[in-house]
Formats: structure tokens, sequence, C-alpha cells
């Protein structure tokens, strides 16, 4: 039996931000830089899930927020 489970924008972009703090806090604490880029790469993939998820419907600002908790930026240089 199969129930249908429905999340809203919010839920999906808290788990979202929890999932990339709790990774890149691991990343942190790793002695070893090649388990560090791991979880880098593991937050990184979350917050492009949560973009595919959430194309279209995206809040101003969530983005760039869920950006700098991993350590990057989108604004583009001249």
């Amino acid at each position: 039996m199969s129930q249908e489970k429905s999340w809203t924008y919010g839920e999906i972009t808290l788990a979202t931000e929890r999932n990339i703090v709790r990774l890149m806090q691991a990343a942190a604490e790793k002695e070893d830089p090649a388990e560090a880029r791991t979880l880098l790469s593991w937050a990184w993939g979350v917050y492009l899930g949560w973009t595919a998820l959430t194309s279209g419907c995206q809040v101003d600002g969530d983005s760039a927020r869920l950006e700098a908790l991993i350590g990057v930026s989108n604004k583009r240089t001249r």
C-alpha cells in the first residue's frame, strides 16, 4: 500500500538548509581533505536537488542564502 505525501516549499527548503549545515559541519571536522571534499560535494548535491525541485517557485534570496552555507556565490564578475 502506498501513501502519498506532499511537501511545501518551506519544508523542502528547511530540510535542504539543515542537510547542508550538517554536511558542512561534518566536512569542517574532517582531517582528511579528501573526506572533507566528499562531504562538500554532497552538500552541493543537496543544493542542486533543491534547485531542481523548486525551479520556478523559489523565494527571492533563498538560493543565495543556501549557496552561502556552502561557501559559493552566483555573483557574476564583470
